[in-house]
């Protein structure tokens, strides 16, 4: 029963108050034992949760991403509008819709998804560049656009005016979202590790293409020397991706399965010797990061390590064969004098493996003192100690105190079940809408062609016949011209590419779709605009986008110098422009020991070849 409360003075009322609450039945007492127990299994599932994510990541040494390239905001409103208008005799309100769609994709380039969506964004955008370097970037001179980018390493700003630079950096960014799903992705799992290989694989080949194609770079992030470093890293991080994927169902306590697992870690060991050498050169050891040469020690010395300790299980926990495990090992290991006769002697075959042992055990070591210098020590010390304290027991294990033998262990020969490579980049699987269609096709409006303004010319037909003939596909271009026929002598010529047909566009217009109007033209006749090839732009534009700082090896300045001092633009778009240039000017002749950069007074641009 429930106890109740009379009401003060007044035992005989009918009122009541409710329970007390200090009192309980045998029910509300269950049941406040049910809500503490609910919450301590919640707390308990939080807390085993928590602790399964913390191993998983302890499980694992975090990979190196490449972080992105950041920029400034680029407007291209007025340069492209003004080259439109001059290069293409076109009304350039008609393409601010165009413009602005060019302007919001780099912008949304500058803050891209971690996942496919943002490099297929990034892709994109590049296929978008090489559309408007053919459309709206004549090879002949500068438009003034300013192209501003942060070096990754250095955090130096590079500015330009030709687009290779943006093209290059957004390559490079490309690369780098794909070390970071690499780097993400989950190796608790088959799928994920294949999904971290083929992504570092990809950066790699992104990499490889930019380092091949763009051979003179402004900037320390995009130099050869840096790019090869960095392509190395990533088949190196891959590779080990490939050792986790081998090792992640478990390795059998089998003389060929330890075996293989030692290679593993060998050839593992070995691609990041490999990265060190490159990154031990002096133009790229002065810009890597502290932490990326202490993780890539770590590794090398790690998974040295566990080569090392795999074949000296191989070695002291089992009887080997007289044939094929004999064999196994005499492969597995570099050649040594009477290398069958040692490793079949089982006492020599003791101090073999006690030797491996005791290589693990000093790269376990080793590794342990490169992980206190890595910003975040604990992610990676537990992985270690656990290696260092498993080996070390083995080694006590075997080891007698009155056995002073050192007899030193041969290397490891690393071999795999898989050698990453890196992939080649297949941008054309993106397609792109090009922004600027209605100017016409490609191979003939394009930035690098010249020809005349259109003119207009009145056809009238002459006994059925117009006196030329048409040819090729859009646009149609003029052949075969009588110079007696009026069309001639209107201002026709032979070889005229017809761009207006009775008020309308034709530059998309095949043969049987002019003839279709054609045929059909009024007795009075109707007008054709025509324009007539010059030949291709001619010259380069002149080497001053950028300069490189003599007193400061391995930098660059923001020194931004006119394109083209003989060609200017009027009123308030010119003076804005020169606030921008005199700023760079005057800064550049504060500094004495500013340069050219370094292409050379010769230097010759070739084509998808170079920045400036």
């Amino acid at each position: 029963m429930t106890d109740t409360i009379q009401p003060a003075g007044r035992s005989d009322s009918y009122f009541r108050k409710g329970c007390n609450p200090c009192a309980q039945t045998g029910r509300s007492k269950l049941q406040s034992k049910r809500v503490t127990l609910n919450q301590q299994i919640i707390k308990a599932v939080r807390l085993r949760a928590g602790a399964e994510n913390l191993l998983r990541e302890m499980l694992t040494i975090p990979f190196i991403p490449l972080g992105l390239k950041e920029t400034r905001e680029v407007d291209f409103m007025t340069p492209f509008k003004d080259f439109i208008q001059e290069h293409y005799s076109e009304e350039p309100s008609a393409y601010e819709d165009s413009i602005l769609d060019v302007m919001d994709l780099r912008q949304a380039t500058r803050t891209p998804s971690r996942d496919e969506a943002g490099v297929q964004l990034l892709i994109s955008y590049y296929n978008q560049l090489n559309l408007l370097e053919n459309r709206l970037f004549p090879p002949s001179r500068h438009l003034g656009i300013f192209f501003t980018w942060y070096d990754c390493f250095t955090g130096v700003p590079v500015c330009q005016q030709h687009v290779g630079l943006e093209k290059a950096s957004i390559l490079f960014n490309i690369a780098a979202l794909h070390t970071q799903l690499g780097a993400r992705s989950d190796r608790s799992s088959m799928s994920g590790l294949d999904t971290a290989i083929l992504a570092f694989q990809r950066a790699a080949g992104v990499l490889n293409h930019l380092r091949e194609v763009f051979t003179h770079t402004p900037s320390f992030d995009l130099s050869p020397a840096m790019l090869h470093m960095l392509s190395l890293l990533l088949l190196a991080q891959a590779q080990e991706c490939g050792f986790q994927r081998q090792v992640l169902p478990g390795v059998p306590n089998q003389v060929p399965s330890l075996l293989f697992t030692a290679q593993g870690a060998a050839k593992v060991a070995d691609v990041y010797s490999v990265v060190l050498v490159s990154v031990s050169q002096p133009p790229v050891r002065e810009h890597t990061p502290p932490a990326w040469l202490s993780l890539l020690h770590l590794k090398h010395e790690h998974y040295r390590a566990l080569g090392h300790y795999f074949l000296a299980l191989a070695l002291l926990d089992h009887e080997l064969s007289p044939g094929d495990e004999v064999e196994a090992v005499a492969r597995a290991v570099v050649k040594l004098p009477d290398e069958p006769l040692v490793i079949s002697d089982q006492e020599h075959r003791h101090r073999l493996g006690e030797a491996h042992l005791r290589r693990a055990i000093a790269g376990q070591e080793e590794a342990l003192w490169h992980a206190g210098r890595c910003p975040k020590p604990e992610i990676v010390l537990e992985i270690l100690r656990v290696a260092h304290t498993r080996s070390l027991g083995k080694y006590t294990q075997h080891h007698h105190e009155d056995d002073f033998d050192m007899t030193p262990a041969p290397e490891i020969v690393g071999d795999a079940d898989q050698t990453v490579q890196a992939i080649t980049p297949q941008f054309s699987s993106i397609q792109v809408t090009d922004f600027f269609h209605k100017l016409g096709p490609l191979s003939v409006f394009s930035a690098k062609q010249k020809w005349t303004a259109p003119r207009r010319v009145h056809l009238r037909q002459e006994a059925g016949d117009l006196g030329f003939t048409l040819r090729g596909e859009a646009p149609v271009q003029v052949t075969s011209l009588d110079p007696t026929c009026t069309a001639a002598l209107s201002g026709l010529r032979d070889g005229d590419f017809l761009v207006s047909l009775a008020g309308g566009d034709c530059k998309w217009s095949g043969v049987s779709e002019v003839m279709k109007i054609l045929k059909e033209m009024p007795e009075e006749g109707l007008d054709i605009h025509v324009i007539s090839p010059q030949g291709p732009e001619l010259g380069q534009p002149p080497n001053k986008s950028a300069t490189y700082s003599g007193a400061l090896p391995h930098t660059y300045s923001l020194s931004c110098l006119a394109a083209d001092t003989g060609r200017g633009r009027k009123g308030k778009k010119e003076a804005k422009k020169l606030s921008f240039l005199s700023w760079g000017i005057k800064n550049s002749k504060q500094s004495a020991s500013t340069t050219s950069l370094p292409t050379g007074p010769n230097f010759t641009m070739h084509e998808g070849s170079s920045l400036y």
